[in-house]
């Protein structure tokens, strides 16, 4: 990620609306985060073929559910990349998208990093 880069990557308000759902820390946060950490890698993937294969239905199915699943959990950065993709696909316009593709690996490694740090 640029360190020049001022977008927040993980909007920690939203892991504390999701503990206060969780008033008995019955582990909810934990398991959400597990279950956004080992999706996300195999949707980044997906994301990537329908990128490389020109097939912008695909890039908006893809970049709609990381969207959704990013967004819940406060993870500003990547949801608002999914958020562009999903519109490029809708326009069925590939331009742009490799850029866009590049920046999220080191944006999932760094909220990757954030999450777990959250998680305790």
């Amino acid at each position: 990620m640029n360190p020049e880069q001022t977008e927040v990557v993980l909007d920690t308000s939203a892991l504390d609306d999701l503990r206060a759902c969780d008033p008995d820390d019955t582990g909810l946060l934990a398991e959400l985060i597990d279950n956004f950490l080992a999706d996300t890698p195999p949707r980044l993937n997906a994301i990537r073929r329908a990128a490389d294969a020109a097939q912008p239905q695909d890039l908006v199915h893809e970049a709609h559910a990381l969207k959704s699943s990013a967004a819940q959990l406060g993870a500003r950065a990547l949801s608002a990349t999914c958020r562009q993709l999903e519109a490029l696909g809708r326009e069925g316009s590939l331009a742009g998208v490799p850029g866009l593709v590049a920046r999220m690996e080191p944006e999932f490694e760094v909220l990757r990093r954030e999450l777990l740090a959250a998680k305790g």
